[in-house]
């Protein structure tokens, strides 16, 4: 977890996973071997992930750890009796942490799309390309990133280099003069 992290989602994430995993203990009918296998594999993923830093915990990592909720909710929703008023509580209550999760999932969706393919995008190497072609060539460009990490290829002088190919200078502060 990170300071980026709504305490009321982690809140909500907690309930819906207890409430599906204390139904699926008491209610599942299933085969419990397969649960008992899904549970060690979960329990190892995250331990596994616990281990990674932020930076190196990619999604491709966390995919088991996101179906689990899934899983467990389909489970318990199944097994449920609702001619009792308790499970159609409980019953009420996962839809409504569902329904959450969805909305949740879908503006975050929203969000990553536009932030890759919207007008308000991080600026891409092909975006960078495209605005170094409208340079004239031979014209110098001021970058004060470049404070001599890299004398020789910095972001700008390694497009132009290999990519453009427009003769241009990179420095540091404007030339007066």
């Amino acid at each position: 977890m990170n300071d980026k992290i709504s305490i009321f989602n982690v809140v909500v994430s907690v309930i819906f996973f207890g409430i599906s995993l204390y139904i699926v203990i008491k209610k599942y009918r299933g085969n419990k071997t397969l649960i008992g296998f899904f549970a060690i594999t979960w329990v190892i993923f995250i331990y596994a992930s616990s281990n990674y830093p932020d930076e190196h915990f990619y999604s491709h990592r966390k995919i088991l750890l996101w179906f689990a909720p899934i899983l467990l909710a389909i489970a318990s929703l199944a097994y449920l009796n609702l001619t009792k008023t308790f499970h159609r509580i409980l019953a009420l209550v996962l839809a409504i942490i569902i329904g959450y999760s969805i909305a949740t999932n879908l503006y975050f969706n929203q969000r990553y799309l536009a932030s890759k393919y919207g007008s308000e995008r991080l600026l891409s190497v092909a975006d960078t390309v495209e605005i170094i072609n409208q340079i004239p060539v031979g014209s110098t460009l001021c970058d004060p990133a470049k404070k001599g990490k890299r004398k020789e290829h910095g972001q700008y002088d390694y497009i132009d280099t290999f990519m453009t190919k427009r003769e241009l200078i990179t420095t540091q502060f404007l030339p007066i003069g």
